[in-house]
């Protein structure tokens, strides 16, 4: 009988604890509910299904998706487990990027979450202030604003956007962006609200509605800053 193939030396993540010093919060409410009789079981199974915990949940859920990634770059050789242990830089980013992944209100912020979690646990890493800054934005923005920033970086990489320009002999930037998203998901107003805060945060330059030739409109738009945030949120491992 042949020999079983050796199973690369992965370092697991164990199961989930139910209970930690931070779930206090959520038990002594629980707890508070149980005892008006009035209250009763009814809402501690609303409080329950609203998911008001966010330590046995969400933060559960975060472990998974992290120790899903080690266990690829270590099977890869890309990751020093031990290094990272001993870096205070990753062990604080992580923490933040967890808190912020406990209140995502939807899967895609979710995602995105992760892949800063899992660009940090790859080594690509931003000056300690940046990080704190581009961790606010991923938090402001909505995922909305992330599709827009990703176009603005490299219009010429949409289809949509460069059949648009090529019938355009001058235009706006607001038509290459409605043209690079023809199912819907940016209207006019929208693009505006979403430009207008990328462009407050110095992640674009160059005006929405400013007139110019076709080929201007494909330029990139984005700024350094831009392009650091999209390095941070954009998954790379």
């Amino acid at each position: 009988m042949p020999e079983e193939p050796e199973k690369p030396n992965v370092e697991t993540v164990g199961s989930y604890p139910e209970k930690d010093a931070k779930s206090y919060g959520y038990d002594a409410i629980e707890g508070t509910l149980g005892s008006v009789p009035i209250v009763g079981a009814g809402l501690q199974k609303l409080v329950q299904s609203l998911g008001y915990d966010p330590y046995r949940k969400r933060e559960q859920e975060f472990v998974e998706r992290l120790g899903r990634i080690v266990a690829q770059l270590q099977q890869r050789d890309q990751l020093d487990v031990e290094a990272l242990r001993d870096n205070p830089y990753f062990e604080g980013l992580i923490n933040d990027i967890r808190d912020k992944f406990r209140t995502a209100r939807s899967e895609a912020k979710k995602d995105l979450l992760v892949n800063a979690a899992a660009n940090t646990i790859a080594g690509i890493t931003v000056d300690d202030a940046l990080a704190g800054r581009l961790l606010s934005l991923l938090e402001q923005f909505s995922p909305g604003h992330v599709l827009v920033l990703k176009f603005l970086h490299d219009p010429t990489a949409n289809p949509y956007a460069r059949k648009k320009a090529e019938t355009l002999s001058m235009g706006a930037l607001s038509h290459m962006v409605e043209a690079a998203f023809p199912n819907g998901e940016m209207a006019g107003n929208t693009i505006s609200v979403i430009y207008a805060d990328l462009e407050r945060e110095k992640l674009v330059e160059g005006g929405l509605h400013v007139m110019m030739s076709g080929s201007g409109l494909m330029s990139k738009r984005t700024t350094v800053v831009g392009d650091a945030f999209l390095r941070f949120v954009t998954p790379n491992c």
